[in-house]
C-alpha cells in the first residue's frame, strides 16, 4: 500500500463490546467507527498492513469491518418559491339560503321583541 493509495482507513465496532486492538494499542468502544489515518493516529500503513493481515485487525474481523468513509447527510433546507400555486376551495358544496315567510328575519320586529323579552327575562332571574 502506498502513501497515495491510502488517505483514509476506516474501521467500525460491530459488536455490542469495546474491543481492543493490542498491536495498534487502541481499543474501539462498541458501535464507534474511527479513522485510523487521520491527524489523531499515528499509525504508519506498514503497522496498518501487518494488523490487517495478520494482527488483530485480522484475528477479530467478526467483530472489527473495515469500511468505507462514512457519508454525512445534510439536513434538508426549507427553499421558499415565488410561484404561484393554486389553492381549492375547502369545499365542494354551494351553500343557498332560503328566506321562508313562516319564520322571523333578523331585520324583523317580532325577531326584536323575542329578544328583548329574553333580556328582560334573564334580569328578572338574577334580582
Amino acid at each position: 500500500m502506498s502513501k497515495s493509495s491510502l488517505k483514509e482507513l476506516w474501521v467500525i465496532n460491530t459488536s455490542k463490546f469495546n474491543v481492543s486492538l493490542s498491536d495498534l494499542r487502541l481499543t474501539i468502544p462498541a458501535g464507534r467507527t474511527y479513522n485510523l489515518l487521520s491527524k489523531h493516529f499515528r499509525y504508519t500503513e506498514e503497522e496498518l498492513e501487518k494488523s490487517i493481515t495478520s494482527g488483530s485487525l485480522f484475528k477479530k474481523s467478526n467483530k472489527i469491518k473495515l469500511r468505507g468513509a462514512p457519508v454525512k447527510l445534510t439536513k434538508p433546507t426549507l427553499e421558499i418559491s415565488n410561484d404561484f400555486r393554486e389553492v381549492r376551495k375547502r369545499t365542494m358544496v354551494k351553500v343557498e339560503e332560503f328566506n321562508y315567510d313562516e319564520l322571523p328575519s333578523l331585520n324583523d320586529d317580532s325577531y326584536l321583541s323575542d329578544q328583548k323579552f329574553a333580556e328582560e327575562y334573564a334580569d328578572d332571574e338574577i334580582k
